[in-house]
């Protein structure tokens, strides 16, 4: 079965530092220095989860017997949710992903368990990088009509938080949509910064 969702926009959230976060000295010292030019998407470089689970653009869910399969438009990220229980491979190469385990819950809810990550500029919200040990947890709620999918995502990070962190989004299931096969240009990404301060 074939869904696709668009992530609902976050406006100027994106502009300033991270707030809200409990981080450690390192942590601080990443939110001093933010600067939003710095960000990883300006040199088209991939994103991690959980930045990529309420990216803008649409993402496909594909439901398999043991797996479920998310394709994100305007990306050549490919990621997997295994629903069989399997544990991460011993040979298992860390990665921006990591490795993802689910499972429903009695009123549906699909629980999502990813570790195995690699070190990650940005990789826990814009400005803040994550380690080898972050842990993020996600919990997707998808609506009785099934057009609308509730997200919350928490992330843990020894190395800058002090504490897990909490925040939610969500999605509109969207018709017909066609995925863009435009692919990111660093030139293009970064043009808008000449007309800001």
């Amino acid at each position: 079965t074939r869904f696709g969702f668009k992530s609902r926009g976050l406006g100027d959230v994106y502009k300033r530092q991270p707030e809200g976060y409990s981080v450690n000295a390192r942590g601080q010292a990443m939110i001093d220095a933010f600067d939003l030019n710095d960000s990883p998407a300006l040199n088209c470089e991939p994103a991690s989860v959980p930045s990529i689970t309420l990216a803008p653009y649409t993402h496909r869910w594909i439901r398999e017997a043991d797996r479920i399969v998310i394709e994100k438009d305007q990306s050549e990220q490919v990621r997997i949710i295994h629903l069989d229980g399997s544990p991460m491979p011993e040979d298992w190469v860390p990665d921006l992903l990591g490795y993802s385990v689910g499972h429903f819950e009695a009123d549906g809810s699909l629980v999502v368990e990813t570790t195995g990550f690699a070190p990650t500029t940005w990789g826990i919200v814009r400005g803040i990088d994550s380690s080898a040990a972050k842990k993020v947890t996600e919990r997707f709620e998808l609506a009785a009509d099934g057009y609308e999918m509730k997200v919350s995502i928490t992330v843990e990070d020894p190395e800058y938080l002090t504490e897990p962190h909490t925040r939610t989004g969500g999605y509109d299931k969207i018709r017909d949509h066609e995925f863009s096969s435009v692919p990111c240009d660093p030139e293009t990404a970064r043009r808008h910064l000449q007309f800001e301060d």
